[in-house]
């Protein structure tokens, strides 16, 4: 599974959804797997050529979230295929909306369409038994081109439940990069929380040295905007237990004090508002929302 650049630096911002599916493989079975951060460790494109030489993958999962991760995903997946041309490259996020353009420009096979959880687990076990492509059409949720040259769409998957998004081990982040970077001081001038420090509890004295963090409480949006794309089917909002769990998992691992709400929708549901606000407040964080 590989990151690429999508932004001329990298960031802070955790690759919450190559995390989730390298978990879910690992939760059914498939240990083989390497998590190679393109996008945070910023590699030179000698060394990640090296690295695909040397690794010799049967399958590449390449995760492009947004349009700008084009040129860097058509580049790789030319030259993975030149030196591994039995090689599955798969392709997934938001840019698979260009699916057309990504199969005939680029050395993609496969492009993932929506969350990728399944539908990729699904396409290593069938990869155990054939690569022919026309073999694909049973496996909802992806894009190809048959060996006439047309483009296929399976159609599109279920979601995962609530409580299954974003389910990811900080584990897998750590053995990849510097995790440091994802949960850096607080008071560091390069950390992203400059809304906080205008709060005057980000002095308070117990808070000096604590960490700053990101989690997802939902996925998804409340309106069907026209110009918008995403995969996602309405808005879905992790049970507040859940997200508690895996608050206290980086407050407890990472000295997490101050905390990002990736949501980008974030109290859209009332009830479940009231409920994490409720929780959230015996924890003692603080907290803004993206």
């Amino acid at each position: 599974i590989v990151t690429t650049p999508i932004r001329p630096n990298p960031t802070n911002f955790p690759p919450f959804g190559s995390l989730a599916l390298i978990k879910h493989l690992k939760k059914n079975g498939y240990d083989d797997i390497d998590f190679y951060h393109i996008d945070g460790n910023r590699p030179d494109y000698d060394e990640v050529l090296r690295y695909f030489e040397e690794k010799k993958p049967d399958v590449v999962g390449i995760s492009a979230v947004v349009s700008t991760a084009y040129e860097y995903s058509k580049k790789l997946s030319l030259d993975i295929k030149s030196m591994h041309p039995n090689c599955c490259v798969v392709l997934g996020g938001n840019m698979g909306a260009s699916a057309n353009v990504l199969l005939r420009k680029a050395a993609i096979d496969l492009i993932v369409l929506g969350e990728g959880e399944e539908i990729f687990l699904d396409v290593v076990r069938k990869l155990e038994k054939t690569n022919n492509l026309d073999d694909f059409n049973d496996i909802t949720g992806l894009a190809y081109l048959d060996s006439t040259g047309a483009l296929v769409n399976t159609g599109y998957r279920e979601q995962v439940s609530a409580d299954e998004i974003y389910d990811i081990d900080w584990d897998d982040l750590a053995k990849a990069t510097d995790i440091n970077i994802y949960f850096p001081l607080a008071n560091d001038p390069n950390s992203p929380s400059a809304h906080l420090d205008k709060d005057p509890r980000f002095k308070d004295p117990w808070r000096s040295g604590k960490n700053y963090g990101y989690l997802y409480t939902s996925k998804g949006c409340v309106s069907r905007c026209t110009f918008c794309h995403r995969w996602d089917k309405g808005i879905r909002f992790i049970p507040v237990k859940k997200v508690m769990e895996r608050l206290d998992e980086i407050i407890e691992e990472y000295n997490v004090g101050f905390l990002r709400v990736a949501d980008e929708n974030f109290g859209t549901n009332r009830r479940w508002l009231e409920e994490f606000c409720e929780e959230i407040k015996k924890r003692d964080i603080l907290f803004h929302v993206g």
